[in-house]
């Protein structure tokens, strides 16, 4: 993160997707289609940086300061989040991991994430959802012939909405994509579905930093 000080105060921005949050992720691809330079990167700059810079005193800016700081954020123009497969996430202190097999999904499960992908109209408005669904605690961890695995805690439609606003303040946008890779790569019966909503998520965003680019 870079620090950037105004008035006294202190403000981190980001310099990578890593650290940009799903939430914040949102906000961007509402943004992506704007044609000015100038208004994209005063929308860039207030949603990502932390604590958030109201636009009005973005304004004030100079243009040459503009620029300065926009430089940091040029990574969101350039290139859609890679994918990094990982099986565990960190969030406050809490293991988080996607389930390790999705033949095994529950029926409430299984009915929570089909209603949830079958909603085409709000894919990525859904994403904190979805990855509630299928990634949550660590409950044990243990060996199996070698192999490290681990089983997570019982699924509960209730929890899961709780832990869906978490993920959507506190997941990097890069975990995202790398839970949801996580099943199309497992090659369950389930995962074409995730991998195809991936493949969607994917190529709108590409599409968007495309067209941003051009403007």
């Amino acid at each position: 993160m870079k620090e950037l000080e105004i008035k006294g105060k202190i403000y981190k921005i980001p310099e990578k997707w890593e650290e940009i949050t799903l939430k914040q992720f949102k906000e961007i691809s509402k943004h992506l289609d704007e044609k000015s330079e100038i208004r994209f990167m005063v929308s860039m700059l207030s949603i990502v940086s932390k604590p958030q810079i109201h636009k009005d005193i973005i304004k004030k800016f100079s243009k040459s300061s503009l620029d300065e700081t926009s430089k940091h954020l040029m990574f969101l123009l350039e290139k859609a989040p890679e994918v990094k497969l990982k099986d565990r996430i960190e969030i406050n202190g809490t293991i988080f991991a996607p389930h390790p097999n999705l033949d095994e999904l529950t029926v409430g499960e299984f009915v929570d994430l089909e209603f949830a992908l079958k909603d085409n109209e709000n894919r990525l408005n859904n994403t904190d959802k979805i990855v509630s669904i299928v990634c949550r605690e660590v409950d044990k961890e243990y060996e199996e012939y070698g192999n490290k695995k681990y089983t997570l805690v019982e699924y509960d439609s209730d929890l899961a909405r709780g832990r869906a606003d978490l993920f959507l303040n506190n997941m990097a946008i890069t975990d995202v994509f790398s839970i949801l890779s996580f099943f199309f790569a497992s090659g369950t019966k389930y995962s074409m579905s995730i991998e195809n909503y991936l493949k969607v998520m994917k190529k709108k965003v590409q599409e968007s930093l495309e067209k941003a680019g051009d403007g």
